[in-house]
């Protein structure tokens, strides 16, 4: 019997060792993302005193823009619109639980650090409305579980940003992106909404992004893009809205757009578009904003219009 109550106190033991080792390997203690958000904000200029409630006195769970989970580890870091600067360091790193991080609004200038991508529980990424310097972090690619993001950098856009899988959201407008828009791109499939305009791209719309079945918003406005609308876009059945303004596009508007039964927002001005209006744009039924102005079209101006009982704009212009 004593023996057995020696045996019974050991597994007991060794049962609760295992359990706090177990729930303690592959998260930092509370201790542990105080010290780093302490560290974090020594290397931020906070103008406005948004962070001034960042003090180990109060438990972090309770600062201003952070957010724990049930655990008590940070999940989110929410700085956004507090007039931010100065530089992002490595000290987020030890947040190894944070999903979301939005630094957007604010007026940074500097680098991010390209250590970020090895945040893996990252869900959602938005540094947008920044002047970040340097290109984009080619290793953001590599965060598997990324649902949104949202950036401001300058350069090319890297094609390992076509090995997301989770991604739904992408928003790259108004940046100081050069070069082509990456043909990888077309095989995120979970993309719904992708933004890329205004930017000084080159070279032509990937007909890749046909296959981007379960896309609803596409704005390439602004783009700097030449060549022809892809046919291939008319097989976007979930596509609401395509803006595609203000390039230098030529050819005719493909026959197959008429296919892509969910638009109800189509721009296509000032571009260099000729030819007709394909009579198979008729078939949009869900049609309420068509902009063709000030490209050069021919022949007739509202093909099948009856079948479109809720369109509230209409601008055409045949001639430059």
């Amino acid at each position: 019997m004593p023996n057995y109550s020696k045996l019974l106190l050991f597994c007991l033991f060794l049962s609760v060792t295992l359990f706090f080792s177990c729930n303690t390997g592959g998260a930092a203690s509370s201790s542990d993302e105080t010290s780093a958000l302490l560290a974090f904000k020594s290397a931020l200029v906070d103008p406005l005193g948004a962070l001034s409630g960042w003090a180990s006195s109060i438990p972090h769970c309770r600062w201003p823009g952070v957010g724990c989970g049930t655990a008590g580890t940070i999940r989110r870091l929410d700085l956004s619109c507090m007039n931010l600067s100065g530089t992002v360091s490595d000290d987020i790193l030890r947040l190894p639980s944070l999903a979301y991080l939005n630094l957007s609004y604010n007026s940074f200038s500097t680098a991010l650090p390209a250590s970020l991508v090895a945040l893996s529980a990252l869900e959602v990424f938005d540094v947008s409305q920044n002047n970040f310097a340097g290109e984009f972090p080619a290793g953001l690619g590599a965060c598997a579980g990324l649902v949104t993001v949202n950036a401001f950098f300058e350069g090319p856009i890297p094609p390992s940003y076509g090995s997301f899988r989770k991604l739904k959201f992408l928003g790259l407008s108004g940046n100081n992106i050069t070069g082509k828009i990456p043909v990888e791109l077309g095989g995120v499939s979970s993309l719904e909404k992708l933004i890329i305009g205004y930017n000084e791209l080159e070279g032509t719309i990937p007909t890749e992004f046909g296959n981007l079945a379960n896309l609803r918003y596409l704005d390439l406005a602004v783009g700097n893009l030449n060549g022809p609308i892809p046919p291939e876009l008319g097989r976007l059945r979930s596509l609401t809205t395509l803006y595609l303004y203000k390039n230098n596009l030529d050819g005719a508007i493909p026959k197959e757009i008429g296919n892509a039964s969910a638009l109800a927002y189509l721009d296509l001005s000032d571009n260099s578009i000729a030819g007709p209006i394909p009579a198979e744009l008729a078939r949009l039924t869900n049609l309420q904003l068509l902009n063709v102005m000030c490209n050069r079209l021919k022949g007739p101006v509202r093909p099948g219009s009856g079948n479109w009982p809720g369109w509230r704009c209409w601008s055409c212009g045949t001639t430059r």
